[in-house]
């Protein structure tokens, strides 16, 4: 569709929809632009259905007229496009109610959390305004808001088909483009409108129309950056400046707004249910540290403020080994109907097995229906969702999401054994037996592929262990293998092979790229990453197998730390932590090879795993039930035959 194809334009959304349309009356001053606000009383069905040429844009998800909507699609040409939200710049802001409605105060409906805390702890507005510091937004955790937030953006421009923008690149990379958490900056909205119009196919007369505007948005709520935030992350505009509308009488510093706050909230008879933020653990931790004597300078130590899980001797040494339990936030609950899947290195088929057994909706996709119980064992059936073996590294698992989905074809398709049986080269232990022709090799990777799709379209949690950050690529194709090629095959050229230590960059840049393909057929999918706490076989680095280890796990535990704190919906579970942990005499590894992990090491695992993550009233996975597994089903590991 182009300009001359359009006779009108209906924008449909909140308020940032009307500076939408005010900006796309700039850029196309010949088109007639409608703009419907999401809860006014128009019957935007017939207005849709008028025999007209006609571009509809869609906020969403808070677009309240979603069938009217649906049913235009045929007719007109629709594009949804996200509301933008973001707090990393205004992190203490936020929005309580009492009665389902919102609390009324100097700047509206927005309010400060400090300022709240304040009046309900029975504070002077002197004493809270000393609360406005670096020491407390840390300990509030509000630097943490502007990467969640971030995040949270990138999210939403790639769920609507909007990513990839330099302009998108350059605002996160820039100063603040927020008046406050819902309002955007004008050249935000005007970024959009160019990029809804580029997907609509149309070269606007106008490209840069916050060059020719006024900013309606600036003349409502204006929440400022504090000037401990604006140090932190570098940009400028830091005050204590608080705006309800652009007039003397509006406008408050942080003293007078604290005032006009503490006025607000005495008539509204508020508490600390009207938002879950002062009832966090966070808020806790506040009455914790502002309680301590400030006079004596020991006392002043912000640590004295922290819960016991901060602390190595009363988290560690005083509990003991089998005591230990890392875990403090769990990201997310599993119930009976959740679906979980599990793929990663040799120690993931541990957790996936203990799944299976403990009443959860562990899902498996490619099963071995029909065979019986020890041939399914023997053939790999069920050690992880899909028949895909052991996964050890990032780029592995993209690889394995392009071929399942067509946009990836190595030239490797399949290896001879030496006893002249074939395997399938990304997973040449799943077939003992091998496939007698290149064939029954294909044949096979044509329905584990679509086993492969199933799961990542159905899974909503995905379970991942980070194993090794060695591998082994082709050079033509950089095709990633879970086992050196010359150790399946003696018939491969070596020279088409090369091995491959991945970064601590590539690693996290893998992970990103996986979420980001995950999203696109699961996207309210969460995935718990963990690293494995088994030690390598072999290197083929000239050093150490103990310093390639270390190095490998160190990089693999920082890149998982990396990915969880830019993404909100990927977690860590410290399963690595709980193993490998050389702090206590016991060890939760084999004597016999100081490698495999002993069952009531996974049993320590999976009872902390259970316990944070688990909605069932269930028994949890006993020893008993363990050893039976272990006896069940041996752990499969390709990277062992490098030592045979």
């Amino acid at each position: 569709m182009t300009e001359s194809q359009i006779e009108t334009i209906t924008v449909l959304g909140n308020c940032q929809g009307d500076t939408l349309a005010a900006c796309l009356r700039r850029m196309l001053p010949g088109v007639p632009v409608d703009y419907v606000r999401y809860h006014d009383d128009v019957d935007v069905a017939s207005m849709l259905s008028a025999e007209k040429r006609r571009l509809v844009l869609a906020q969403n998800p808070i677009m309240s007229f979603a069938s009217d909507v649906e049913s235009a699609r045929g007719t007109h040409q629709v594009i949804d496009f996200p509301a933008i939200v973001h707090a990393g710049f205004h992190p203490d802001l936020i929005r309580p109610k009492t009665a389902s409605r919102l609390v009324k105060g100097p700047l509206g409906s927005n309010h400060s959390a400090i300022a709240i805390y304040g009046f309900l702890r029975g504070l002077d507005e002197r004493q809270t305004e000393a609360l406005f510091c670096n020491d407390v937004f840390q300990l509030l955790g509000y630097y943490d808001a502007m990467a969640e937030s971030n995040a949270h953006l990138c999210r939403q421009f790639a769920r609507f088909d909007l990513a990839g923008s330099a302009e998108l690149d350059d605002l996160l990379a820039g100063g603040c483009f927020m008046h406050n958490t819902l309002h955007p900056k004008l050249g935000v909205i005007a970024m959009m409108a160019r990029l809804l119009l580029g997907k609509a196919g149309i070269t606007p007369q106008v490209h840069y129309p916050e060059n020719l505007m006024a900013d309606e948005l600036a003349n409502n709520v204006i929440w400022p950056i504090y000037p401990e935030i604006a140090k932190h992350f570098k940009v400028t505009g830091g005050e204590y400046v608080f705006q309800f509308k652009p007039s003397p009488r509006h406008t408050y510093d942080l003293r007078s707004f604290i005032a006009a706050s503490y006025e607000a909230y005495a008539v509204a008879g508020i508490d600390a249910s009207c938002h879950p933020r002062l009832q966090s653990e966070e808020m806790d931790r506040l009455d914790l540290w502002r309680t301590a004597d400030r006079q004596n300078v020991q006392t002043q130590n912000p640590y004295r403020a922290f819960p016991d899980y901060q602390f190595w001797r009363r988290s560690v040494a005083s509990v003991g080994h089998d005591g230990i339990d890392p875990v403090v936030k769990p990201g997310f609950q599993l119930d009976r109907d959740t679906r979980i899947g599990t793929a990663g290195s040799c120690f993931a088929q541990h957790i996936a097995r203990r799944l299976a057994a403990s009443g959860h909706n562990y899902l498996v996709t490619e099963a071995g229906e029909g065979l019986d119980p020890t041939e399914r064992v023997q053939r790999n059936f069920g050690v992880y969702s899909a028949r895909y073996g052991n996964i050890y590294t990032p780029r592995q698992l993209v690889q394995l999401f392009e071929r399942a989905h067509g946009t990836f074809e190595p030239r490797d398709t399949a290896w001879q054994r030496a006893d002249g049986r074939y395997v399938d080269p990304f997973r040449p232990e799943i077939e003992p037996d091998g496939f007698d022709s290149i064939a029954a090799v294909a044949a096979a990777r044509e329905e584990h592929f679509a086993a492969v799709r199933t799961l990542f379209r159905d899974v909503d949690v995905l379970v991942f262990t980070l194993g090794l950050t060695e591998a082994w690529q082709a050079v033509d194709d950089e095709a990633v293998f879970p086992l050196c090629p010359m150790v399946v095959s003696g018939s491969l050229a070596p020279d088409r092979y090369a091995p491959i230590n991945f970064s601590h960059d590539q690693i996290v840049d893998d992970l990103s790229r996986f979420l980001s393909l995950l999203r696109t057929v699961q996207p309210s999918v969460k995935v718990l990453l963990t690293v494995s706490p088994v030690p390598l076989v072999a290197t083929f680095e000239n050093r150490h197998v103990l310093v390639s280890t270390t190095a490998s796990k160190a990089i693999l535990r920082s890149a998982a730390d990396a990915v969880c704190r830019s993404d909100p919906s990927t977690s860590y579970f410290p399963s690595y932590e709980i193993v490998s942990n050389p702090f206590f005499a016991a060890s939760y590894f084999d004597p016999e090879d100081c490698r495999s992990v002993l069952p009531h090491g996974v049993d320590h695992v999976m009872r902390v795993f259970l316990k944070h993550y688990s909605r069932l009233e269930l028994e949890r996975a006993t020893s008993a039930r363990a050893a039976e597994l272990d006896e069940e089903q041996k752990v499969v590991c390709e990277e062992e035959r490098l030592d045979r």
